[in-house]
């Protein structure tokens, strides 16, 4: 076998590299390349200094560039070894350039470069270095001819709406269908396992008040994969060729998740490039859609509120956050204190008290002037009694919002797809284009007629009992994770208030006491009324209050 391979010489110091630009578990390429190169070293008296695989890296990608093979073709490790050796020489690469920078470097190391399938790879000599030069220019015209083709499948594909390939969009899932030619090409269905999740997530943060973070908790506690690991578990429980099935175990976060939920693939639109994809000046549909475009606006509405969230002010994920607010209009955020037991200089114990704090210093720089702190646990025994005295045995009322239609961006993109069309028509000379055209824009003008019959009609808020006592609710629920959040969406506040030379009051507003028809209960615009339904309460309570101090002068008057 050594005297196949003249340029190996014993007590070489080699490196073993294989290389393919797509690795999966049930493929044999990496494997069959290592039998063989064990086979070619095997009796020639050679070290192994290092077993190199870059799987899943293109021809393309410059050898000091790869997360293997590029520490050994730099220093230090540059001067550890004498010789590598590959199956053929487009497993080092498929760039002609990079491949006659990589064999200059190495004649001039005076390193030695072994491909199995040309045992006599000479790169010291001007002939050994011009035929290697060309199976690089032969291997580099064949990668991009298969770039090529790829490129224009994946465009063809976007035009009659099926699936190229790559990373699934979470919520679907590749599935393959019978074509008019016969083949079978791949089209995106909601995933039976990840289109449910994507609607989870629309209810619990639009409709529940949930925030990411409580979401990722729930789903990383239940054992929810990650949207790439679903596609490998999916790939490996199928057996698939060709893609990458090995489950990394990833967790959810929030930017992940946020991340998918603003993306217009929810609504089945097709994107290239981060953008949607447009056919006729119009958003390509490449699926049914998992939220509607009024679901989706909705969403887009609540994370960008998120965004907005003041960060100065901590929230902990609070699950009262929100319900519990102070008389000047701000959020009291949650927040403890430890205090220190210290006998003889050491630390015997701790104790740790939790408070709620106005949020007025932190956002204005200036406290407001009511009482700064309460203590939590007053709070929740008086929201606890008050909650249930005022309103335990009453139905509770679930709020639905029942979406309008607003054609008037469809309108608008329509009219603009027009005119770019009518500019195509003027500058096209093929016959066969301009009727493809022109019936464009007919289908265009018919749609655009019905639209604009009714461009606006404004969506509301329906009210619908649920057969069940908010007792009921509050017994079932058992816990403050659970409470605080359904307390906040369905609109009850508390405001404690501390009046000098009196005990606290704590006022409870349910959702009829504050708010317009038309707010959602988690929004800023329902706080404000509810500051404002506050303020009245207590100008009220105040001029009552004041009444009856007359009245009571009154009355000492006449009895003297």
């Amino acid at each position: 076998m050594a005297g196949m391979y003249p340029h190996l010489q014993a007590g070489m110091r080699v490196i073993k590299a294989r290389r393919i630009s797509r690795d999966t578990e049930t493929s044999s390429a990496l494997d069959r390349q290592d039998i063989d190169l064990d086979a070619a070293l095997a009796g020639t008296g050679t070290v192994v200094v290092a077993n190199i695989v870059d799987a899943t890296v293109s021809g393309a990608i410059n050898l000091p560039d790869r997360k293997s093979l590029g520490r050994w073709m730099k220093e230090p490790l540059w001067f550890e070894w004498d010789a590598i050796v590959v199956t053929c020489l487009d497993r080092i690469t498929r760039d002609k350039w990079h491949w006659e920078q990589f064999a200059e470097k190495c004649h001039q190391g005076g390193k030695e470069i072994i491909c199995l399938d040309d045992p006599s790879l000479d790169i010291h000599t001007t002939d050994g270095r011009t035929i290697a030069y060309l199976k690089a220019a032969q291997a580099q015209k064949f990668r991009e001819a298969i770039s090529a083709k790829r490129l224009n499948q994946t465009s063809h594909y976007r035009q009659v709406d099926l699936w190229g390939g790559g990373a699934w969009p979470f919520g679907y899932r590749p599935v393959p269908v019978e074509q008019e030619d016969g083949k079978l090409r791949y089209k995106l269905f909601h995933d039976p396992t990840t289109a449910p999740l994507v609607r989870e997530a629309y209810k619990r943060i639009v409709d529940q008040g949930h925030s990411m973070g409580m979401i990722c908790r729930d789903w990383n506690d239940r054992g929810v994969l990650t949207s790439k690991d679903h596609q490998r578990f999916v790939n490996a429980s199928e057996k698939k060729a060709g893609t990458k099935i090995k489950v990394k175990g990833s967790v959810w976060a929030s930017s992940a998740l946020g991340a998918i939920l603003r993306k217009p693939t929810l609504k089945g639109i097709a994107m290239h490039k981060g953008e949607p994809l447009l056919k006729g000046g119009l958003p390509v549909r490449w699926a049914e859609p998992i939220l509607t475009d009024e679901e989706y606006e909705s969403l887009q509405k609540v994370l960008e509120g998120f965004k907005q969230t003041k960060s100065g002010v901590r929230r902990n994920s609070d699950p009262l956050g929100g319900v519990f607010q102070c008389p000047c209009g701000v959020r009291l955020y949650l927040d403890k204190r430890t205090n220190k037991t210290v006998r003889g200089g050491v630390v015997v114990g701790t104790r740790t008290s939790h408070y709620d704090r106005c949020g007025s210093r932190i956002l204005s720089g200036k406290a407001c002037g009511f009482q700064a702190s309460w203590k939590r646990e007053l709070l929740l025994s008086e929201l606890e009694s008050g909650f249930l005295d005022r309103i335990g045995d009453k139905e509770v009322m679930e709020r639905s919002w029942v979406p309008g239609t607003d054609h008037r961006k469809q309108i608008k993109e329509l009219k603009a797809a027009n005119e770019n069309l009518l500019t195509a028509i003027k500058a096209a000379k093929n016959p066969a284009v301009i009727t493809s055209l022109v019936e464009s824009q007919e289908e265009n003008a018919t749609l655009l007629a019905q639209l604009e019959a009714e461009p606006f009609k404004p969506g509301y808020w329906a009210e619908h009992g649920t057969g069940k006592t908010y007792r009921q609710e509050w017994e079932r629920m058992g816990s403050w994770d659970q409470r605080g959040p359904f307390l906040y969406r369905a609109g009850f506040r508390m405001i404690p208030l501390s009046v000098e030379g009196s005990e606290p009051a704590f006022i409870l507003v349910a959702p009829g006491d504050a708010g317009k028809e038309n707010e959602e209960f988690t929004s800023k615009e329902y706080d404000q009324s509810v500051h404002e339904y506050v303020v009245a309460l207590m100008k009220k309570l105040a001029e009552e209050h004041e009444q009856w101090e007359e009245a009571k002068m009154d009355r000492h008057r006449d009895d003297y």
